[in-house]
């Protein structure tokens, strides 16, 4: 009964075999990934087949689109004109996308984040103008409440240096208010952030 089933398999993996031997594109199911070599592993029907390009050339150095595939996905594999090598030319899921232009802009999608980098990101047509730099404005905004303070405790003292009595003029009210001001100011510092526009 065992040596039945053995043959059993070896029969199934010679149809599996002769199946992706002759076709050009077949079916297949993702094993693992090397994400440093940009290749993969794949099943068919217990035949696997190792180094199956996700990139189109073995060189982690060059640029470009890269797709990696989840583990356990079902893929589409061809080959390279009708040689023995493969790639992956349609994927089911995806784990993550990479796409890298020149030496400045690359672009990283996964189910967590989507990460850019580059000098200038534009969202429809960047007529709005930049973006703001959150502590930027948190900065401003901390400035602008220490100069109400300051100006509301500067006309506290600038009543009192006026006095009660009816012959005040409001000159000693007036260099009392001047002292307490003296070195407040807003200056706001620049909250756009131009390299994002949308």
């Amino acid at each position: 009964m065992g040596v039945s089933k053995d043959i059993d398999e070896v029969r199934r993996r010679l149809m599996a075999m002769a199946r992706s031997a002759s076709a050009t594109t077949f079916p297949a199911k993702v094993v693992s990934v090397d994400k440093t070599a940009r290749t993969c592993v794949v099943d068919d029907d217990g035949v696997t087949y190792d180094d199956v390009l996700l990139f189109a050339v073995k060189d982690s150095s060059l640029r470009g689109m890269t797709v990696t595939p989840s583990v356990g996905s079902r893929v589409l594999v061809t080959k390279i004109a009708g040689s023995n090598m493969l790639y992956l030319s349609m994927y089911s899921q995806i784990e993550a996308a990479m796409i890298t232009i020149g030496d400045k802009c690359s672009v990283s999608v996964d189910s967590d984040k989507v990460e850019v980098t580059t000098d200038q990101i534009t969202f429809n047509g960047g007529d709005n103008g930049g973006l703001v730099i959150l502590q930027k404005v948190q900065d401003n905004l901390n400035q602008l409440k220490d100069y109400v303070t300051a100006m509301n405790n500067a006309i506290s003292a600038g009543f009192t240096g006026v006095g009660e009595g009816p012959a005040a003029t409001g000159s000693g009210g007036n260099g009392a208010y001047s002292g307490a001001m003296a070195g407040k100011s807003i200056t706001f510092s620049p909250m756009e952030n131009s390299k994002v526009k949308h």
